[in-house]
């Protein structure tokens, strides 16, 4: 081949490679967009979400069965009926083909302390102090403080009460009201809206809230 034939044929792998390249960020470019749409959609972000998927080649993922990683990220969005923000979705392992499944999906989030009072019973007023939640109510015209540890349970934020205090005096549950200490048991903020299969693994609180986290595994 003569060194005209050799450059000629070099040119050309590159035109080639770098249309690849492009056809390659297009299609990734759309499926990001697309899968931004549906989020948007689907939980009421109000702007566009951001989704990023990982990885130098998207084609090559998608033609070998499983995308590495693709991430999603909201302002705010609606988890099932429970308004949060600073929401992110990451998903590794995902099969681009049905049935859509993925090797684990990592969740993270803040449910905002008005959020967390919405769902809690009638006459209880929620407080953040430090790395506790206090539930305020009153019994018989005074008020009633019980500080609690916020845990996951499955999937739901329940508040593990530590202590009480009746105007200031320290009180134990068998002395209350029984309604009042079923009420104070039934604080719980149930976040439904997650992936099916997968529980909260972390509770923790925050100057604006609670920051949870979530996990699941194979999941479709």
């Amino acid at each position: 081949m003569s060194r005209r034939g050799v450059w000629t044929s070099v040119v050309v792998v590159l035109i080639l490679a770098g249309g690849a390249v492009a056809v390659d960020l297009l299609a990734r470019d759309r499926v990001e967009a697309r899968i931004a749409e549906e989020v948007a959609s689907s939980f009421e972000t109000g702007s566009r979400p951001e989704v990023e998927i990982s990885g130098t080649a998207f084609l090559p993922q998608v033609i070998g069965g499983k995308v590495d990683r693709v991430r999603v990220s909201a302002d705010a969005a609606k988890v099932g009926e429970l308004p949060m923000e600073d929401v992110v979705l990451e998903l590794s392992g995902v099969s681009p083909s049905e049935p859509y499944r993925a090797d684990r999906v990592d969740f993270e989030g803040l449910v905002p302390l008005a959020s967390a009072q919405g769902a809690a019973p009638e006459g209880i007023e929620l407080r953040l102090e430090e790395s506790a939640v206090v539930m305020v109510t009153e019994v018989l015209g005074l008020e009633l403080q019980a500080a609690a540890r916020p845990i996951a349970d499955g999937r739901a934020v329940v508040a593990q009460v530590e202590t009480l205090s009746l105007a200031g005096v320290t009180v134990e549950v068998a002395d209350l009201p029984a309604a009042v200490a079923e009420a104070l048991s039934e604080v719980r903020i149930p976040i439904d809206g997650l992936p099916e299969g997968m529980e909260l693994s972390s509770v923790t609180v925050v100057d604006a809230g609670f920051a949870v986290s979530a996990r699941g595994e194979n999941l479709a």
